[in-house]
């Protein structure tokens, strides 16, 4: 499309590259609005432009817990996080967010006008309910992943608000499978001494990264989507278990 042009701009996430040499590019390409998708907007660019928050949620899941960083560095980290959202929401023309619940934040920790701030739901890929998946194939999925019936699911992270820690305890204490699919790091490292702990090796399966088909197969497989955050901007993962047909089970933060 010729009114489309992509310019590359390689630089990390969070880096001082970014705050530094964004901005000079930007300069160059004199636009007349920005879009930032994340709330990590270059200091230093004071252009026309509008920011995507998803969520507010490092406001209050906090602390030694929620960091696999040394302590000093994670609170140096945090303090400028929060300059920076302090900044950004004052200074763009707009907010765009995906709930109304960070909207409310937004306006109540920031005292800004509920007009500055426009809700945008998220959606679900049309290929969460398009997937046909043979009944062959679905128990080879099982298989794949080392899963036996019953169980119920839960997909997503290990930070500490995510509060699957809990959803492991309840589903000990009614002695049903569950199986989780998340990428893995260090807190899915630190998850799996937790699992031990409450000796529920048994009960529950984790699984690693799965393709979006072998997922849409345990969906249709699983008895319920269980969604145990106390935190969300938005809450994704359930309205995907939803499009695929699956009864979700989620908390009221979610």
């Amino acid at each position: 499309n010729p009114r489309f042009k992509k310019v590359l701009a390689d630089y990390p996430h969070y880096s001082l590259k970014e705050q530094f040499f964004l901005p000079f590019q930007l300069i160059k390409l004199k636009p007349d609005l920005v879009h930032f998708p994340h709330f990590n907007v270059p200091f230093f660019w004071w252009g026309k432009q509008i920011v995507t928050i998803h969520d507010l949620i490092k406001h209050q899941s906090r602390g030694a817990r929620t960091t696999t960083k040394w302590s000093l560095f994670y609170w140096f980290k945090f303090l400028n996080y929060r300059f920076l959202v302090w900044l950004v929401v004052n200074r763009v023309a707009r907010i765009i967010v995906p709930s109304q619940w960070t909207k409310t934040e937004l306006t109540r920790r920031y005292h800004l006008p509920p007009e500055k701030i426009m809700v945008t739901y998220e959606g679900v890929e049309k290929k969460f309910s398009n997937f046909r998946i043979f009944e062959f194939s679905k128990i080879k999925i099982l298989k794949k992943y080392k899963i036996k019936k019953p169980f119920v699911i839960y997909t997503g992270s290990l930070y500490p608000h995510k509060n699957v820690q809990n959803l492991v305890k309840a589903v000990k204490k009614i002695n049903l499978r569950l199986v989780i699919v998340c990428s893995r790091n260090v807190f899915y490292e630190r998850f799996k001494k937790e699992i031990k702990k409450l000796k529920a090796e048994k009960l529950v399966t984790l699984t690693g990264f799965v393709p979006d088909k072998d997922l849409v197969a345990l969906y249709q497989q699983a008895e319920a989507f269980v969604f145990p955050s106390l935190l969300e901007g938005f809450g994704l993962p359930g309205l995907e278990a939803m499009a695929v047909g699956l009864p979700v089970l989620a908390s009221n933060s979610s």
